[in-house]
């Protein structure tokens, strides 16, 4: 049984004061007497009404709040998980001695620090959050973040929104168009790097995938946003696919 507002009945209540006393044919006191209980109630029916919008976005604010808190958190674990599987991976080589498999692990946890350095500095926070959270998603292939030097996006000529959801859009297709590797891990690698007057935005996937679906849907796409980027190079083999995509810089 659906449950009424209580800014709805005083609403209904208002209207039918108001109608008693247009129809019935009381004295003129009674209908001014009548006519201000209806405004009354529409006075209280629309603090009510204020009352709702206000314990609604309260509520709101407060599921999106504690989404934003469980969302930071996986992230939070995920790099713990991470650091933990290397540094065991590293004493376990301590206490075998094994020197040489020691300084190629090391090797590898120095260049993660610093692609992560790197992602930490793209200055556009939603794209950062973003690729931190699509990162821990490896259910169908592996994100990686290749950036070769420090670039802060914010810093460019280009709406940050349209380097998100550039990012966001490529990657989801990624993710949905590929399929479950067998041995190796399916690797999209991202990369962003200036290039004279505009941004080239770099994917690198390797691995099995459904390349009609995946070609037709970034087509698609760039067919919807033809006045922003534009398609630098679309390859797509059998077990690779590159896209690189130029975002020209806004002028005047």
């Amino acid at each position: 049984m659906k449950r009424w507002r209580s800014a709805t009945i005083g609403y209904i209540l208002a209207i039918l004061v108001g109608l008693a006393g247009i129809v019935i044919p009381w004295h003129i006191g009674v209908r001014l007497g009548l006519a201000g209980v209806a405004i009354m109630l529409v006075i209280l029916a629309l603090r009510a009404d204020r009352n709702e919008v206000r314990r609604r976005c309260q509520l709101e604010t407060a599921e999106s709040t504690l989404h934003h808190d469980v969302e930071l958190l996986r992230v939070i674990n995920r790099f713990r998980h991470d650091w933990m599987n290397h540094f065991q991976i590293l004493f376990g080589y301590i206490q075998l001695k094994k020197v040489d498999n020691l300084q190629d692990t090391m090797e590898k946890i120095k260049g993660k620090m610093l692609q992560d350095s790197f992602l930490s500095k793209l200055g556009i926070p939603s794209l950062i959050v973003y690729l931190l959270k699509a990162r821990m998603d490896s259910s169908k292939m592996e994100l990686e973040i290749d950036i070769v030097q420090e670039v802060d996006l914010s810093q460019l000529p280009i709406k940050a929104e349209t380097i998100t959801a550039l990012t966001r859009t490529v990657v989801t297709l990624f993710q949905v168009y590929a399929q479950l590797a067998e041995e190796n891990p399916n690797v999209l690698s991202v990369q962003y790097c200036q290039e004279g007057d505009a941004l080239l935005c770099d994917f690198v996937y390797q691995g099995a995938y459904e390349r009609d679906q995946l070609e037709r849907g970034l087509e698609k796409e760039l067919v919807c946003r033809t006045e922003e980027l534009a398609a630098d190079e679309m390859t797509f083999g059998e077990q690779e696919a590159v896209v690189t995509i130029r975002i020209p810089f806004q002028t005047g």
